[in-house]
């Protein structure tokens, strides 16, 4: 896989994804789903995988989308492109929780902490 400066070539979603499937999840649950078209990626919360008794509330669903996302934003910087991130694009859809396009190319950080001072 590689990026230019141009764009992503065809291996990118798929890259991306197994990135955020690494993620950790509540029980191991994995309740996140993502489609991908063109240079975006929308997460999704996966309903199916919730766990009612032990999150009646969903909260502990929503903390691992959220580290799944995390995930892509940082393969994606590892790419070369800045992630751009939309929450909660569509008010119409609670499972729809984010749409990650792919902003400007710009150099990874040498630091992997993302620590680095100007």
């Amino acid at each position: 896989m590689y990026a230019t400066h141009t764009g992503v070539d065809h291996a990118t979603t798929p890259h991306l994804v197994r990135a955020a499937i690494t993620a950790p999840s509540v029980h191991n649950t994995q309740p996140w789903l993502f489609t991908g078209r063109g240079t975006r990626l929308d997460l999704y919360a996966d309903t199916a995988r919730r766990l009612p008794l032990t999150d009646p509330d969903s909260r502990e669903m929503v903390i691992s989308c959220g580290a799944a996302l995390s995930n892509v934003r940082l393969a994606m910087r590892h790419l070369g492109f800045v992630p751009v991130v939309h929450a909660f694009p569509n008010p119409w859809n609670r499972t729809h929780l984010a749409r990650v396009d792919r902003g400007s190319y710009a150099e990874p950080d040498a630091d992997p902490r993302g620590t680095r001072q100007p």
